[in-house]
């Protein structure tokens, strides 16, 4: 005797999927999958989109916003209905997440497609806001951009020319792009005296107090890098600024790294 399957959606949820999104039964129950897989839920996302979702989740349901629908999930993670809603919603989505969560859903939106040439517009346009964005954050700080480099763990970090940011801002980029800000310099261009500069400088710190700090940043004044407490960080500046200086002829700036929410 075969088992019985699982059931996904419920009658309510097919009926509305067909009033709204033109969609039959296997189609409502291929987007809900979807949905549960690449959608985005209110903590994804943000303004208006995010009161949405968020004020569709009482009574125990959870929601979940994909092409242009909010899939509402009762008990069992089971479809109770699904609602439409503007359509400017996916056309403009890079107004309403952060920079990672709209690549990855774009990506994952486009998957199944053959030709990515409407993805990769799409992406392109969304970049385009972010970059105009962090120049607005910036301001008056004159930065160029160099680039938005993929990480794992699906992060993304912004690349920049400029003088070092103040803490401040940089927190308030990553905050409103999601993304990580990783300084260049002009002659970091030279790969080869960049790449002996680091190896210079990681063995220095392991030479003088047995630790190797992320660099994030060098330039001709300054040299910013990275570590993991603070106790690490009154290390390196109490014990190596002075030495540092005279070493590299540019100053050490210390950042500790964020900790990741639970």
């Amino acid at each position: 005797m075969s088992k019985k399957r699982k059931r996904t959606v419920t009658k309510h949820a097919i009926m509305r999927g067909n009033q709204r999104l033109g969609s039959t039964k296997n189609g409502i129950v291929a987007l809900t999958k979807r949905a549960k897989q690449d959608g985005l839920g209110w903590a994804d996302t943000t303004g208006e989109l995010r009161n949405m979702l968020s004020s569709r989740s009482a009574h125990g349901c959870s929601t979940k916003y994909y092409a242009n629908a909010i899939y509402i999930f009762g008990k069992g993670d089971i479809l109770v209905t699904v609602l439409d809603i503007d359509t400017s919603f996916d056309k403009e989505l890079y107004k309403y997440t952060t920079y990672p969560v709209f690549v990855i859903y774009k990506q994952n939106r486009y998957k199944f497609a053959k030709d990515k040439t409407k993805m990769n517009q799409e992406i392109a346009i969304g970049t385009e806001y972010y970059k105009n964005k962090i120049f607005e954050i910036a301001a008056p700080t004159e930065i160029k951009i160099k680039g938005i480099k993929a990480l794992p763990n699906k992060q993304f970090s912004l690349r920049i020319q400029s003088d070092v940011l103040p803490e401040e801002i940089i927190t308030q980029i990553k905050t409103e792009t999601g993304l990580d800000v990783e300084y260049i310099d002009e002659f970091a261009y030279d790969d080869e005296v960049l790449k002996q500069l680091k190896s210079d400088i990681r063995k220095w710190f392991l030479c003088k107090v047995a630790l190797s700090p992320k660099i994030r940043y060098i330039n001709e004044q300054t040299v910013r890098v990275q570590v993991k407490t603070m106790s690490d960080k009154i290390k390196l500046k109490d014990r190596c600024s002075v030495e540092f200086e005279k070493e590299f002829h540019r100053r050490l700036d210390v950042e500790i790294k964020e900790s990741k929410p639970e």
